[in-house]
């Protein structure tokens, strides 16, 4: 602990001990405040309150009407189950995706068997001959095609004009109807669309066609589409690069966000194209790895770390005279290697250090394979613990392999080849490839030269293939994989560059201040006139730019304002909190659940853009995929582009087993919990799942986003770091609890069970808490790696509130009185997220529905009309079809039709096994009963409605029981009260997620800009939202969980709030809450919740005039007195001080919260956010630093002298006259183009070479694409503005302030945050019988004593503290902001821990790593043409002249 530290304790330590509760002090001189009267000031207020907003919330009423409604009753939940039925439903879902992506894999591995390829195709494509659908080349035709031309002409772009840059070679044209099923993204659902990554070629023969057979997949995408609505985008990523998705769309992209998507490096491919593995990457670091060598090999491991899923292991060990881990937290405890999960940190620890390696030494290649082989023995054998158990592989990255090592290979590999090698050699000019591609070739691997960074990536791609092998040669096997949670088509290296354009723009907004400065200077005549009159202006402006006061011109810089004070400061980032608060909270309303709101959200929505379909952003999913296989065993030289001299077959046929890639499907998370219906949970009762590594897939608490972008951990997110156990003995980070644990390897092996728990839940942003025993229910979904889990609170959720009105009931259809009634209006919402009723397809016309409560309207008009003949729809999901015989379903019975190759070395055709029936249709199924399930289906599902009957019934009776809401007649309420107290909104939310509020102030004017529904969103200044525009959740709004939550406190009470740190920020509103409950003692369970709006400054003023009229001799007014309203969490309500409207009590006086918290008037709980983000400095140096001496400038002219040299020596060729490696370092102007900023990489670049005219094509379309985007978001700098380079130098001086101006640029990283959150216990004020009375003593050098008086407000959740300010105390500042936990040394252990991730984790079920055929495939990579450098040819000539 530094000397801040032991001061501030110190200090501590004496106002604590200087803390004196006098709770037996009767006698008033000892205390000036007294007590009584400060309790008669809480009972008035709290009195009136409750009176008064019963009056208004009509709660009486609502409480007896829930009390006495006949069709209502209190049942006990069955946990279990409840969850076995809910995990059955999300089984069947869940089997009908595993259905369509195997139909989809079938029907591929039959079309690729029967296509005929066509080396010419790339040159027909550009030539504009030949077309397909690529999803960046799209142009969007209206609705109708308006155009007037064909169907051919409306599609195919080579029938439009050439000369057109809209339809050039290689576009397509395509109508795109927004989707509301699809995020509302314009799709066409006739047709899938191609996406091709910007590494790679689609001219390439190979790519172009995979491109054409893959097309047919179009029928099978409609039929699973038609046959199963609910189905999200399914697609197929082939091994050569592209996807195939649909349905079609044009491929979003924005301008500050590059296309960096390459579907092999999705875990949804990675997880389907070979069975996991564990992986050591042996990296040289020899003195020979340096310039463009080492930046290549740096490449090269990165790569293939994002070719590693959450099921892999690895490790990366660099060598050079010795082999070392390359994190040295990564060691077991004798201090060797070991692998660690290809977890998102490891994955970045890993990144971070390769980015810091240093090269020296010789490299000892015997040393590092042996430490490598023994490292995956010992996992192998079972002596370490973790690894997969399956596929082993060690990947080899080195600028030169001086020997083979056979005696090694035999040692470590042999007979078995346990171990696959794979060599990447790196350097342009390398003489000697066999022995690298001797280890490679003879240990199961695959042998690359990688020359340049433009080719990293899909050179170190090919290893993915090689371990597919043994699956496609066992062909009868398919594994089904499911991924993790991950957010669609986002890349999670998308997020650094996101954050780097936020720190540019950050840059521009300081440096903008800066020109204030100069543009100031420059405008003002800093020559004295003849009255010497300027001479004080120079004075003040040279001060200005001395800088005399650096924090005044800090501050300016940061917030643009002079003469700011400390509190003005904190004004200013309490208001910017705010800002993002309530932007937050608007996005959220209008983002549906689930999803990542799209950039750049226009927050204008209004009701047109609704309807025709606006996108609201990726939503967040698993993905069940699987392997597509190539049937043939055998294929031509000319397929694989090889020469016929480079390998020996007298055939011209080559062994293979090739993967054509991976189908898959999307499952929206939000599609999963829909099958979980909230209601039957009850208010905080919840819903999760995990997966056999014991991350969840969903939870409540599991938070994604950072300042929106997306966490670089949001998809390893454990139970254990959502699951917050509380424990009284212990509060240190990460604490193993045996409960927990047991429930979560109880999960991970996806057993059934029951557990309890008590758990501190935490709420509002992580600034409310509370402590609640739980039970938890959890049951294993057939045929995933998935638990799911369900959750109810020990107080409330034991029991739930059922029952509704019979809607089919004669006696509730009474003329002009049916359920439609019941809701009329405007002044109503229902849950968004909740399913009452649905259409199974939403893309017709008459099935789309721009709100909740049009389509809830529609169906209520369908009931009334249908009556006895409506159909409820048995359950949301089809049932799954019956197998022969009508036994139960199996996924065994599933087979679908197989083609089985039988290829004859000798004939260049392939030939089909005679048991083929020749039938084109690949899409039958055997083993299933036809008649009736297709019939079934071919009734059309994507007509059929589904709504859910008790659900539905359950919301009209509570919207028959709160339409007294719409009655103004029935309320006997003065209209002074609402006036009286500034109530300016009344509302009910009820079980079955319907809210419904009254108003009771005017609307606002038409002319209001900040309640004009057209005004465009200010993210600046946004405006207050109307309460149901960000308030429609019902049980899932924050007031309701916490009205119910106080009930058990004290019934009869409202919850009160106000916006966190609000300070004067006017208008704003409190909102008070309180739970209606049905039942008796402890079998009652909540039913609704009414509440009010309140204008905070009646509300306020109410309170100060009961101060100043009730008892005599002291107010709040008084100078002498200073008075606080807190809620039970410690937030300020009311103060005297308008500024302390909002904010943490311990901020204003941690003094006196520390005296209440020894005193449990407040209980004090410490909570871990392991899901929090960290800026760490990421700072590369400053510009400005330039001027800073004249060496560095001398410097800096002395390299721009070098480079120009060596890019001269480049372009002339003269490098060719000694080692090229030194020069090729520089970049040259040709070489395909590389994005590289700070630890974030991504590569735009062809693989072709610079002779080959389409890949030079190519990769010109790449740079101008980059030179597009370096236009528009081209760092900023303050050198290039001349205004600023007018004034960098003055008087022979520097000017101070131009290196302030620099920030300190950051980066976000995951860690691990801290912080004390306070609860009220009111119980021990309302035991106590009479206000808590305290003195602070010895707490100012004056030692003179400062009382204080807390008094509950009953019929709230608020204390008064009243307290003495004659005396000028020291107060302790206690902030709720979380702190980074400082694991240190000491703790560096746990940390370590942490990262290597040894909780418990259930292994995949299939391994598939070995197959006897493989040996009969030689394809295992191949070389460049080796060239030798001029000077070399010349010596030679010169010996071979001296010996003739």
């Amino acid at each position: 602990m530094g000397r801040g530290g032991v001061a501030g304790a110190s200090v501590l330590l004496v106002l604590v001990g200087a803390i004196a509760i006098a709770q037996h002090l009767p006698d008033k001189k000892t205390n000036k405040i007294d007590g009584s009267i400060v309790e008669r000031w809480g009972d008035k207020f709290g009195t009136d309150l409750w009176h008064s907003l019963s009056q208004a919330t009509r709660r009486e009423s609502i409480q007896g009407q829930y009390d006495n409604s006949p069709e209502l009753k209190v049942e006990k939940v069955d946990g279990f189950s409840l969850v076995r039925s809910m995990a059955a439903e999300v089984q069947i879902m869940m089997q009908h995706k595993i259905d369509a992506i195997k139909r989809i894999m079938e029907l591929a591995e039959n079309i690729a068997l029967d296509h005929k390829y066509d080396k010419e195709r790339g040159a027909r494509l550009a030539e504009g001959r030949y077309y397909y659908i690529n999803a960046k080349k799209l142009n969007v035709l209206p609705e109708g095609g308006s155009s007037g031309e064909g169907d051919v002409d409306r599609y195919l772009s080579q029938y439009r004009d050439s000369s057109s840059e809209l339809y050039a070679p290689g576009y397509s044209s395509l109508v795109l109807t927004a989707n509301p099923h699809f995020s509302g993204i314009p799709v066409n659902t006739s047709h899938s669309s191609v996406h091709v990554p910007t590494n790679v070629f689609d001219g390439e023969p190979k790519v172009i066609n995979a491109i054409d057979w893959s097309k047919k997949l179009d029928d099978t995408f409609k039929d699973n589409y038609n046959r199963d609505p609910s189905l999200s985008w399914q697609y197929f990523g082939s091994s050569t690069g592209f996807l195939r998705q649909y349905p079609a769309i044009k491929w979003l992209t924005y301008d500050d966000d590059p296309d960096m998507y390459d579907a092999r490096m999705r875990d949804w491919y990675i997880k389907s194209a070979a069975s996991a593995k564990d992986v050591v990457i042996l990296l040289d670091t020899s003195g020979s790895m340096t310039g463009l060598r080492k930046e290549i090999a740096k490449h090269v491991v990165l790569n293939i770390m994002e070719t590693l899923g959450e099921d892999d292991f690895l490790t990366v060990l660099t060598f050079s005279d010795e082999t070392r881990p390359l994190v040295e937290c990564f060691t077991d405890a004798d201090g060797e290697p070991e692998l660690v999960q290809a977890t998102t940190e490891n994955i970045a620890e890993f990144t971070e250090a390769v980015n810091n390696i240093e090269t020296e030494e010789i490299a000892n290649f015997t040393a590092a394979l042996s430490t490598a082989f023994n490292l995956l023995s010992r996992y192998r054998s079972g002596k370490a613990r973790g690894g997969t158990g399956c596929n082993q592989a060690i990947m080899l990255v080195t600028d030169g392999v001086p020997y083979k090592y056979e005696t090694i290979f035999q040692e470590h590999n042999q007979p078995r080849k346990s171990v696959r090698m794979f060599t990447y050699l790196i350097g342009r000019e390398i003489s000697d490839l066999e022995a690298a591609k001797y280890m490679a070739c003879d240990n199961m691997g695959y042998f690359t030269h990688v020359t340049t960074l433009a080719e990293v990536k899909e050179q170190v791609l090919k290893y993915i293939p090689v371990m597919a092998r043994p699956l496609v040669l066992l062909r009868e096997q398919h594994p089904v994989r499911w991924t993790g949670v991950y957010a669609d088509i986002e890349d999670p290296k998308t997020s650094r560059w996101l954050w780097n354009i936020r720190e540019r723009a950050r840059q521009k907004r300081r440096t903008e201040n800066y020109r204030k400065i100069m543009a100031l200077q420059r405008e003002k005549d800093l020559h004295p006139n003849e009255d010497g009159e300027s001479g004080q202006q120079v004075a003040a402006l040279e001060m200005l730019t001395r800088l005399n006061d650096k924090g005044q011109m800090a501050n300016f810089l940061t917030y643009g304002k002079w003469g700011l004070k400390d509190a003005d400061i904190e004004k200013l980032n309490k208001e910017e909190e705010r800002k993002e608060r309530l932007v937050r909270e608007i996005i959220d309303a209008k983002v549906e659940k689930w999803s990542i709101p799209p950039k750049h959200l226009s927050l204008a929505f209004r009701e047109a853009q609704e309807k025709e379909g606006t996108f609201k952003g990726y939503k967040l999913m698993t993905t069940v995929s699987i392997p597509v296989y190539n049937k043939k065993n055998h294929t031509s030289l000319d397929v694989l582009g090889l020469k016929p001299n480079e390998i020996k077959n007298p055939f011209g046929k080559v062994r293979i087993a090739e993967l054509l890639g991976v189908a898959g499907t999307d499952v929206p998370i939000a599609q999963i919990e829909k099958l979980i219906p909230p209601y039957k949970l009850g208010v905080n009762g919840y819903s999760f799942a995990v997966n056999n590594n014991g991350y969840i897939l969903y939870h409540p608490d599991l938070r994604p986003m950072f300042q929106e972008i997306l966490k670089p951990n949001y998809n390893s997110v454990d139970l254990s770091e959502v699951e917050l156990i509380f424990n009284n003995r212990s509060e240190e980070p990460r604490q193993n609890d045996s409960a927990l644990f047991q429930m979560r390897k109880e999960m991970v092996e996806q057993k059934d069970g029951v557990c309890n728990l008590t758990v501190k839940v935490h709420m509002d942003d992580m600034k409310r808490v509370t402590i609640r025993e739980q039970h938890y229910f959890y049951h294993n979904i057939s045929n995933t790696p998935f638990t799911l889990g369900i959750v109810f609170p020990d107080k409330y959720g034991k029991f739930r509130v059922s029952g509704g009105i019979e809607v089919n009931d004669p006696n509730n259809r009474q003329p002009g009185n049916g359920p439609s009634s019941y809701l009329s209006g405007d002044q109503w919402k229902l849950h968004p997220d909740w399913v009452y009723c649905e259409y199974n397809y939403g893309g017709q016309a008459d099935r789309m529905f721009d709100s909740p409560e049009t389509n809830m309207v529609h169906f209520l008009k369908r009931l009334e009309e249908e009556k006895n003949r409506f159909d409820w729809g048995q359950s949301r999901v089809r049932p799954l079809p019956k197998c022969q015989g009508n036994r139960a379903y199996h996924p065994d019975c599933m087979k679908l039709k197989k083609r089985e190759v039988d290829e004859n070395p000798d004939d260049e055709d392939i030939d089909v096994d005679d048991d083929d029936d020749g039938d084109d249709d690949v899409e039958g199924e055997e083993g299933l009963v036809d008649d009736d399930y297709e019939d079934e289906y071919d009734d059309g599902m994507i007509n059929v409605g589904y709504c859910d009957k008790e659900l539905v019934q359950a919301l009209i009776l509570d919207a028959k029981i709160t339409k007294v809401f719409e009655e103004k007649t029935s309320r006997r309420v003065p209209a002074e009260l609402f006036k009286l107290f500034g109530i300016k909104l009344s509302f009910v939310a009820t079980r079955s997620g319907l809210t419904r509020w009254e108003e009771h102030t005017p609307p606002p004017a038409p002319n209001d800009p900040g309640y004009d529904e057209d005004t465009e969103f200010d993210p600046e200044n946004p405006r207050e939202p109307h309460f149901s525009e960000v308030n429609n959740e019902a049980t899932d709004e924050v007031w309701y969980k916490r009205a119910v939550e106080y009930h058990y406190n004290n019934p009869d009470s409202f919850v009160f709030s106000v916006p966190f740190d609000i300070g004067d920020k006017r208008p704003t509103q409190v909102t008070a809450t309180h739970a209606i409950f049905k039942g008796v003692g402890n079998q009652k369970a909540p039913a609704a919740v009414v509440g009010v709006e309140i204008d905070y400054d009646h509300f306020r003023d109410t309170f100060l005039n009961i101060t100043n009229k009730v008892g005599p001799g002291i107010s709040c007014a008084d100078d002498t007195v200073e008075c606080y309203v807190l809620d039970n969490n410690g937030f300020v309500v009311i103060s005297e001080d308008k500024l302390n409207t909002g904010k943490f009590f311990g901020e204003i006086d941690g003094t006196v919260l520390n005296s209440l918290v020894i005193n449990n008037v407040f209980r004090k709980i410490k909570v871990y956010d392991y899901q929090a983000i960290c800026l760490e400095s990421a700072d590369y140096g400053s510009p400005a630093s330039v001027i800073l001496t004249p060496f560095r400038m001398i410097g800096m002219a002395f390299n721009w002298i070098l480079a120009n040299i060596a890019y001269t020596i480049i372009r002339f060729e003269l490098h060719h006259l000694w080692n090229p490696d030194w020069t090729y370092a520089m970049p040259q102007m040709n070489d395909p183009t590389l994005v590289y900023d700070g630890d974030y990489y991504g590569y735009d670049y062809t693989a072709g070479e610079p002779g080959d005219s389409e890949a030079q094509t190519e990769q010109d379309a790449v740079v101008e694409s980059e030179e597009a985007y370096e236009e528009v978001h081209e760092e900023y700098s303050p050198h290039d503005d001349q205004l600023i380079k007018e004034y960098m130098m003055k008087d022979g001086g520097l000017i101070p302030i131009l290196q302030m101006t620099y920030i300190n640029k950051t980066q976000p990283k995951p860690c691990d945050k801290e912080v004390f959150l306070y609860e009220m216990q009111e119980k021990v004020l309302r035991d106590l019988g009479r206000p808590l009375k305290g003195i602070l003593r010895n707490c100012h050098d004056s030692s003179c004593e400062r009382p204080f008086t807390v008094a509950l407000i009953p019929n709230t959740n608020l204390i008064l503290v009243a307290a003495d300010t004659t005396c000028p105390c020291y107060s302790a500042r206690i902030t709720v902001s979380p702190a980074k936990v400082d694991y240190g040394p000491a703790n560096e252990t746990m940390y370590c821990e942490k990262l290597k991730t040894n909780l418990y984790r259930k292994k995949p079920h299939q391994c598939v790593n070995y197959h006897p055929q493989e040996d009969e495939i030689s394809l295992c990579g191949s070389g460049c043409s080796v060239s030798l450098s001029p000077l070399l040819l010349l010596v030679l000539y010169l010996v071979s002249r001296l010996y003739h």
